[in-house]
């Protein structure tokens, strides 16, 4: 994340360790729903539970090899470190959740989320004249309203497209993603999760992408990374996703199974 502390000596403490070994075990929390026995409520707590001693395990072991002459900088870490998790990795449990729910509930949100970032540069390059926000000089409100306006009509006529694709509108019910999918019924009401969606994806999500400029600027960084030439690295091109996957989990839970479920 463009921070370096140069009074630690990582090596030689095996904090390096530490940090990948608590992203393992994140991981493994995040991705374990998706190899425990299909359709086992209890398999799935036996991971977490597995998870959660895995992680007591390691705040004890990096308590206990803290040291008193860099507590600040190694504290400092410790709270990047679960902000990092939070940030991503917590996310991607939520992608897992709703790819069982039905493919079209991951690459719908994500779809709307790019759409918006695209309109918006695009109206904000032809109309834009007044600065949205000083933290990206060239947001506008133009671009702002533009990208909502061409998300909402997106996501009306192309969620009608999607929910006719059965692959992607049924809901997998084994927590594999190509064996035992039940067809979702959400025909006549997916267009109106779409405009939903849509709307989070315009007046929420681009957030993250200020959020992550914040950051950058915090830390004296142009781009995150190189591995795309000229665009910095993945995460400047997924940096609006980071409160999707969770906003779509938390809306199917209630507007999909709740709502639809009692009527």
């Amino acid at each position: 994340m463009g921070y370096r502390s140069s009074s630690l000596d990582y090596s030689a403490h095996g904090r390096r360790f530490f940090e990948w070994l608590l992203y393992a075990i994140a991981s493994y929390w995040c991705l374990g729903c998706v190899f425990v026995q299909p359709g086992s409520r209890l398999a799935e707590c036996e991971s977490d539970l597995v998870c959660m001693m895995l992680y007591t395990a390691w705040f004890c072991g990096y308590v206990y090899q803290l040291n008193p002459k860099f507590l600040s900088e190694q504290l400092t870490r410790l709270c990047w470190i679960h902000c990092s998790i939070l940030l991503s990795v917590l996310q991607m449990r939520f992608m897992v959740y709703n790819m069982q729910k039905g493919l079209i509930w991951f690459i719908l949100p994500a779809s709307l989320v790019v759409i918006n970032d695209i309109s918006a540069y695009a109206f904000g390059l032809i109309l834009g004249r007044h600065q949205l926000l000083f933290l990206s000089p060239r947001k506008t409100w133009e671009g702002f309203g533009g990208g909502l306006l061409v998300t909402l009509l997106v996501a009306y006529y192309y969620t009608k497209t999607l929910v006719g694709l059965e692959y992607l509108a049924c809901e997998n019910k084994s927590q594999s993603l190509s064996a035992n999918l039940k067809l979702n019924p959400l025909e006549d009401t997916m267009q109106y999760h779409g405009v939903v969606l849509a709307l989070y994806a315009s007046l929420a999500a681009p957030f993250s992408g200020f959020f992550a400029s914040a950051l950058k600027r915090a830390c004296k960084i142009k781009d995150f990374d190189q591995c795309i030439p000229g665009h910095g690295g993945i995460t400047d091109r997924m940096d609006c996703q980071l409160l999707m996957p969770a906003f779509t989990y938390f809306y199917y839970k209630f507007a999909v199974e709740y709502l639809e479920s009692s009527s």
